[in-house]
C-alpha cells in the first residue's frame, strides 16, 4: 500500500511514530491527562481513569471506583516530612535516604511504624531524588490519634522524594497489599517520568 510514493509500512516512519508516542508519556491502550498546578509550580501526566483532587500543598490522584481509603492512588506534595507542630525535617530525611545503600532498610520511630527500604537514587527534572519502598503491615494508629475508630488497611507504598531548594517533595503511590503495590509500579514510574517543575 502506497501514498504519494511512500509505503505506509515504512519501518523508519513506524519507528519515529512509536518514539513520539512513548515520549509523550502515554500507555498503550489508555489515554492520559495533563495536570498543571500554577500555584505550586509543577505538572505531570496521569492515567485517564484517575481524577485529580487538589489540597493546599499538593495533589491526590484518586480512583472513584474503589472504596474508602483505597481510592487514594498517588499523592504529590511539596511538604513531604512536615507534620503539625513540628519542624520540617525534610533535608535530614532526604540526606539519610539518599546516602543509604540500595537495599538498605531504614527504621525510624518518628517516621511511623513501618520500614523504609532504599531502591535507588534518581534525578527528577534535573533535581536529586531518591526512590524508597515503605511497608507497614500494621496500622499506624499511635502516630495519628484522629484515626481512632477507623479500620485502616496496611500500607505498602512507593515513594520518590525530590529535593528542590528548601523543599522536599514527595510523590507517593499507595497500596494496601504487596500485590497491588507491584501492579502499580509501572504506572507510578511513568508518572514520575512526566513530572516537571515550572
Amino acid at each position: 500500500m502506497r501514498f504519494k510514493g511512500t509505503s505506509l509500512f515504512n519501518p523508519t516512519i513506524i519507528f519515529i511514530a512509536a518514539l513520539a508516542y512513548l515520549s509523550a508519556g502515554f500507555m498503550p491502550g489508555g489515554s492520559w491527562k495533563i495536570y498543571r498546578n500554577q500555584h505550586l509550580g509543577f505538572s505531570l501526566k496521569f492515567p485517564g481513569d484517575l481524577n485529580a483532587e487538589e489540597f493546599p500543598d499538593g495533589l491526590m490522584l484518586v480512583n472513584d471506583k474503589l472504596p474508602g481509603i483505597d481510592r487514594n492512588i498517588i499523592q504529590v506534595t511539596n511538604a513531604a516530612f512536615s507534620q503539625p507542630n513540628s519542624n520540617d525535617r525534610g533535608a535530614e530525611y532526604f540526606n539519610l535516604f539518599r546516602n543509604a545503600r540500595p537495599g538498605s532498610v531504614l527504621r525510624q520511630a518518628d517516621l511511623g511504624g513501618g520500614t523504609f527500604r532504599k531502591v535507588e537514587n534518581l534525578t527528577v527534572d534535573g533535581y536529586p531524588a531518591v526512590k524508597m519502598i515503605y511497608d507497614n503491615p500494621a496500622s499506624d494508629r499511635s502516630q495519628h490519634p484522629d484515626w481512632v475508630g477507623r479500620d485502616l488497611p496496611p500500607s505498602y507504598d512507593m515513594h520518590v522524594y525530590i529535593r528542590k531548594g528548601e523543599a522536599t517533595w514527595a510523590i507517593r503511590s499507595f497500596a494496601s497489599d504487596k500485590k497491588t503495590q507491584d501492579e502499580r509500579t509501572k504506572t507510578f514510574e511513568q508518572i514520575i517520568s512526566t513530572f516537571k517543575f515550572s
